[in-house]
């Protein structure tokens, strides 16, 4: 197996510093503003041994972005939510006491111990009528590696680009965003991210040169910063071995600058999709059609949500997993027609391949969702 790259947990308070050098504000709740270069770090990461890996990413991209446990912020009841949007202004207590007791019940029922700033859980609601999310968590607005589940961002930012006029779709384009959602191909994920960024990898660059290329990846953060979203990076592709060349810089020196996403940013996107609330009705329409999951073995349904979901339930989700991280993003629609939205991050002891789909049963249950 190819070597791997890890680094190891620095506090929140040398994160935060590595972030404002780039020029990107962070705080307890996660990361606002866009990237306008790369920080200048002396050290190298740390070298991992080789591990196991699904095709969706790579564990060299995956080293622990941990904020200290002791200083783990967590959205706490009647904290307004500062996203807006679809979902209401503040958190529900009896959906952030069903996220904890989910959370709970699936740490003591898993073999191996499992740390809660490991876990992050975002649970709606939906009401059709208002076209609004009441919602609660369990440390729903602390930022995890994302994934695959990041794909979900790239599409809505395609869709966006399409829309102004500054991408063609083509075959071609459809092809991308199609494998990129529907079997969360990387290769299909690099073409979506060069194509909306109109940058290319390739040999490394000078630094000036640098600069102007990551200002040019800036342009989804910039444009979800822009609808008030917070805790979420998303500036990088997915890989199946890692980045080399300029990709490979725009990471910086320890891959501070990876991906990174919070359980409640991600549900406010997915339901924003299945509400018609981001782009435009037809854009949302196109993407939920790449969402949908039907088939029972479907990578993205076995040992995530839909793998618990009732017979006659529906599902659209995004997925995504390495060896040390398992997320999940998923919209369910009971038969008599009850919608609930599932945002669930494990990472590190909360890897578990039984750690998700226990979480997900439970807060299915307490949503009065039909299980398996």
């Amino acid at each position: 197996m190819p070597h791997r790259t890890h680094l190891a947990g620095t506090g929140f308070q040398g994160v935060r510093e590595r972030f404002e050098g780039a020029g990107l504000r962070m705080d307890r709740q996660g990361l606002h503003g866009a990237v306008r270069s790369v920080p200048d770090l002396s050290r190298d990461p740390e070298q991992g041994g080789a591990a196991t890996h699904e095709h969706a990413e790579a564990d060299s991209l995956n080293p622990a972005f941990n904020l200290d446990p002791d200083r783990r912020h967590r959205i706490q009841e009647g904290t307004p939510n500062r996203m807006l949007s679809v979902l209401l202004p503040l958190s529900d207590p009896v959906l952030n006491d069903l996220s904890r007791k989910a959370a709970e019940s699936a740490m003591a029922a898993v073999t191996s111990p499992v740390k809660a700033q490991d876990v992050g859980i975002a649970v709606g609601v939906v009401d059709r009528p208002s076209g609004t999310v009441r919602w609660g968590g369990f440390n729903e607005g602390n930022v995890h590696y994302p994934a695959s589940t990041i794909k979900l961002f790239w599409l809505a930012f395609a869709e966006r680009r399409i829309a102004d006029g500054k991408l063609k779709r083509t075959p071609e384009l459809d092809r991308a965003l199609k494998d990129m959602v529907v079997d969360s191909v990387n290769d299909a994920t690099a073409q979506v991210v060069d194509a909306t960024t109109e940058t290319t990898g390739g040999p490394e660059l000078p630094a000036r040169d640098l600069k102007r290329w990551m200002d040019r990846r800036q342009a989804a953060n910039r444009w979800f910063a822009s609808l008030g979203y917070t805790g979420v990076n998303v500036c990088q592709k997915t890989w199946n071995e890692g980045p080399y060349g300029r990709e490979r810089q725009g990471y910086g020196p320890k891959y501070e600058l990876r991906n990174a996403m919070s359980p409640l940013a991600g549900m406010r996107l997915l339901s924003e999709i299945m509400l018609d609330r981001i782009v435009s009705p037809s854009a949302c329409a196109h993407m939920r059609g790449l969402l949908y999951r039907t088939r029972p073995d479907d990578e993205q349904v076995v040992g995530f949500s839909g793998s618990q979901i009732g017979r006659d339930c529906e599902i659209w989700s995004k997925a995504g997993w390495t060896s040390t991280v398992r997320c999940d993003l998923a919209w369910i629609k009971a038969p008599g027609g009850r919608e609930v939205i599932l945002s669930i991050f494990g990472e590190n002891s909360a890897k578990d391949d039984a750690f998700l789909p226990r979480v997900a049963h439970e807060l299915l249950v307490g949503l009065r969702i039909p299980v398996r």
